[in-house]
């Protein structure tokens, strides 16, 4: 007996509407869930098979609140993949169903989908989201506007004075994950600038505090305020292993690595941006993900007194390169959910979980 739930998912996967339209007539069941809990509608998205979820959006009755693998709604997973396009039909399906509070749902993390919006640079999609919970009679920035002050001016160059915004964006803007991370901590935290300016003009608070005690503010990379060089979670600039500072070593961005057990100047060599964390979305998760991959290799300087061999053909001794007794630490695992090697705190240890900064997710210890 054919499954066409499974084949329908098959469909998605390999992107083929016309296989897709087959199975769905065939009896498959469009809210039904894949092995990862997910529902048609979350893996379209996923997949970006743009025509099978616009099939699906306009042509069928997807579940607009079905929570998937990590609990999110399919407009997690479309602020996730920058997709504005399904994000504007599923906000128009929720206004016209009186299902709006879909956008305040959360997923495993504690994320809206507005703080993923913000997580991932996905301006468009946070000020899409940020429009429909708002008054029609509230003033808000345009887009076109963002980008071309600094944080925190006008065009004129005065500062620019706090703007109050209406009940609804307050619980918008305040919303606070696992950690107690608001969306202008999530946007700072990553360096997206341009969300970060957007947030800003629109009200959202620099002195609300996580549960690590710091504002937004200070989490800002380039902020005068800002006394964080370096962000809580790096890649060693010596030998690129997983590192947790503390506050000092985030203000002078100096440590020392137990991996290569060397003291480590981060911003030595680096320019801003690339000294602040970044996320691997879309990208290929390699030991060398953080490190600034357009800077060419130094080459070291030869003394003037060397001697170049006699012969082209007559081998060099080289020096044989000295061996590094590798050292297993407490508390270092890999993370069960992207293998990042990761130094846990005594505290994560005792809880029994920990929190991964490189694929965002809690998890507990094995």
């Amino acid at each position: 007996m054919v499954d066409y739930n499974k084949e329908m998912f098959n469909s998605i996967e390999s992107n083929q509407p016309h296989l897709f339209k087959q199975h769905v007539e065939a009896g498959a069941e469009i809210n039904s869930r894949n092995s990862d809990n997910r529902t048609a509608l979350h893996v379209s998205i996923f997949k970006r098979s743009d025509e099978i979820s616009k099939e699906i959006l306009f042509k069928l009755e997807p579940e607009l609140g079905a929570k998937g693998k990590y609990e999110g709604t399919p407009l997690h997973m479309a602020a996730f993949m920058d997709d504005l396009y399904s994000a504007k039909k599923i906000i128009e399906i929720l206004k016209a169903g009186e299902g709006i509070s879909v956008i305040d749902q959360k997923d495993m993390n504690g994320n809206t989908a507005f703080h993923l919006a913000c997580m991932y640079g996905q301006l468009e999609i946070a000020h899409l989201i940020l429009k429909t919970i708002a008054p029609k009679s509230w003033t808000h920035p345009e887009l076109d506007s963002i980008g071309k002050t600094s944080i925190g001016e006008s065009e004129e160059g005065e500062e620019e004075e706090a703007v109050e915004p209406p009940e609804a964006v307050r619980k918008l803007l305040n919303a606070r994950t696992n950690t107690g991370s608001t969306p202008l901590h999530i946007s700072a935290v990553n360096c997206r600038n341009l969300v970060t300016e957007y947030l800003l003009k629109v009200g959202a608070d620099p002195q609300a505090k996580d549960e690590e005690d710091t504002p937004p503010q200070l989490y800002i990379p380039g902020n005068i305020e800002s006394y964080f060089k370096v962000p809580a979670y790096v890649r060693c600039a010596n030998c690129n292993e997983s590192l947790k500072l503390d506050g000092e070593e985030q203000r002078s961005g100096v440590y020392f690595c137990p991996y290569c057990e060397q003291e480590v100047d981060h911003l030595k060599g680096q320019n801003e941006e690339s000294a602040w964390f970044s996320d691997a979305v879309g990208k290929e998760k390699q030991n060398n993900l953080y490190k600034d991959e357009t800077k060419e290799p130094v080459e070291e300087e030869k003394s003037e007194t060397e001697e170049p061999p006699s012969s082209e053909e007559e081998p060099v001794d080289e020096p044989a390169e000295p061996v590094v007794e590798s050292k297993q630490r407490e508390g270092l695992i890999n993370c069960e959910n992207c293998s990042t090697p990761l130094q846990l705190e005594q505290d994560e240890i005792e809880a029994g979980e920990y929190y991964c900064p490189y694929c965002m997710q809690v998890s507990k210890l094995p």
